[in-house]
């Protein structure tokens, strides 16, 4: 085993897997704010009205967040024992 910890360390790694995550990250942030402007479009494409477009807004930045939370995610009663 090493006994160094400083020579272990590879900051050349550290500085790769960084800048992954910033571009993961940022291409997220980049999906959820070009969508806004395509709305019309999307209206006009799908005949959807104001109100359907509140949903697609209210609903879209929980998506990714939520998906554990979402029904097939939670356990049921039978697998409690419950029913």
């Amino acid at each position: 085993m090493n006994s160094d910890p400083q020579r272990a360390w590879d900051v050349a790694y550290e500085w790769k897997i960084v800048t992954l995550l910033s571009l993961g990250f940022g291409l997220v942030g980049v999906d959820r704010f070009m969508i806004m402007p395509l709305f019309p479009v999307l209206m006009a494409d799908l005949r959807l009205d104001y109100q359907d477009l509140g949903h697609i807004t209210g609903r879209s930045p929980s998506r990714g967040v939520c998906r554990p939370c979402s029904r097939e995610g939670l356990p049921t009663g039978s697998a409690t024992g419950k029913s």
